[in-house]
């Protein structure tokens, strides 16, 4: 197999997302277009990315973006062509509607979210909460409560858990820690995760 990995990278204050090809030896050559997806008008404030086991990427407009206060997952493929469910030519069409997420990864058929834009998580004190989509359906599955206001980053740790970073605010005393929550979608049953430190 002739394989090439790539490297996706948002530009939120632009509103592009750039595709680099990875050479042979590790390094990274010449971007893929100028840009590879200019979102100005489809997807403006590009944030977070995942991709599936098909190839499908997953990139998130955050609440807004120029003249814009939609947020919404969009699906889109390795060519840069927006997935459109209901074959409209003129407005995009969310693979999920209203999730202004930039935290999320994928593991098979499962994408895994922490929307920043929680009606729970924008309730100071009220933990917020990690979600787990069916990527066939684009159907909410399930929730993990976080056992915190604020996370930064989530992440797959490849061990059977996902990690998130409690942000500044997560804590009264303002320390940062990291909270864990297994990935298997039986736990997404509304459990709570734990406090790695």
């Amino acid at each position: 197999c002739d394989c090439t990995d790539y490297i996706y990278l948002n530009d939120a204050g632009e509103n592009i997302i750039h595709k680099f090809p990875i050479a042979a030896d590790g390094g990274v050559t010449t971007e893929i277009g100028s840009p590879w997806f200019d979102g100005s008008t489809d997807l403006q404030s590009p944030h977070g990315i995942a991709a599936d086991l098909n190839g499908l990427l997953y990139i998130s407009q955050l609440n807004g973006g120029v003249g814009n206060d939609q947020s919404f997952i969009a699906k889109l493929t390795c060519d840069g062509e927006i997935v459109d469910a209901d074959d409209s030519d003129t407005d995009i069409d969310p693979f999920l509607d209203d999730q202004g997420d930039h935290n999320f990864f994928s593991i098979g058929n499962y994408l895994y979210s922490h929307p920043n834009f929680d009606g729970d998580a924008m309730d100071p004190g009220s933990p917020s909460t990690v979600r787990i989509y069916n990527l066939c359906t684009g159907q909410e599955e399930g929730t993990q409560t976080t056992l915190a206001p604020a996370l930064w980053g989530l992440t797959n740790g490849n061990d059977g858990y996902w990690y998130a970073t409690l942000s500044p605010s997560g804590f009264t005393n303002s320390d940062i820690g990291v909270i864990k929550g297994p990935v298997d979608p039986a736990t997404f049953d509304g459990r709570a995760s734990e406090i790695v430190f």
